[in-house]
């Protein structure tokens, strides 16, 4: 790769599909990119996520960017993402906080208000919109196994007597979803992770 001199020089290159450059462009800012980060996250490796996804945009994006500085907008997509991020989470702890209990144990969700908040209802759709992607990916067998075990409230052994095959099938599927889930929202505890679960079903309950 030739030697790059300034970030006009370099924009270009990235344009062009200079893998090289766009590689030079992310150890040089990678470092500082993550200590920003970590003034708004207190997570380390969602801040190593945010940071990350935010470079592979300006790649994808890169034939439709104008910019004056590539400093500039990765550390502006940065704190917009982290903002974003804190945004959703709390929804989640307001969502959370709506979750009623039933009598017999089960969770049952009521309708929650989020006028309150200018983007609430945008957010709040937003989070719907993500776990309903992340559920539709899943095998059809492990989708119903989970959907029998959380919406419909069934035991691991009543729905393996349903469908007909091993509770320990059952309990492989409904580790399956988690797993998938963990690794689809990264950026979330398993306790949030749960909130989203509840979000999902919420429309087969209600």
């Amino acid at each position: 790769m030739p030697k790059i001199v300034g970030e006009d020089q370099l924009f270009i290159a990235i344009k062009n599909g200079d893998k090289h450059a766009f590689e030079f462009l992310f150890k040089t800012l990678y470092p500082r990119l993550r200590n920003y980060a970590s003034h708004f996250l207190d997570v380390q490796e969602t801040s190593k996520d945010i940071v990350q996804e935010c470079f592979l945009q300006l790649w994808e994006d890169r034939n439709t960017i104008v910019v004056t500085s590539l400093s500039s907008l990765l550390f502006t997509m940065v704190r917009n993402r982290c903002l974003n991020h804190l945004k959703h989470l709390a929804i989640i702890q307001d969502y959370k906080a709506k979750i009623m209990v039933h009598t017999q144990g089960s969770e049952l969700l009521y309708h929650t208000d989020f006028t309150g908040r200018a983007d609430g209802k945008m957010l709040f759709d937003e989070l719907r919109e993500e776990i309903y992607k992340a559920m539709e990916e899943l095998p059809p067998r492990t989708r119903e196994v989970f959907e029998l075990s959380r919406i419909q409230g069934l035991k691991n052994k009543e729905i393996a007597t349903r469908l007909d095959i091993s509770v320990k099938v059952v309990e492989k599927h409904i580790t399956k979803t988690l797993s998938a889930l963990r690794k689809r929202f990264p950026q979330y505890t398993k306790e949030v992770i749960s909130v989203l679960i509840l979000l999902w079903a919420e429309s087969h309950v209600m």
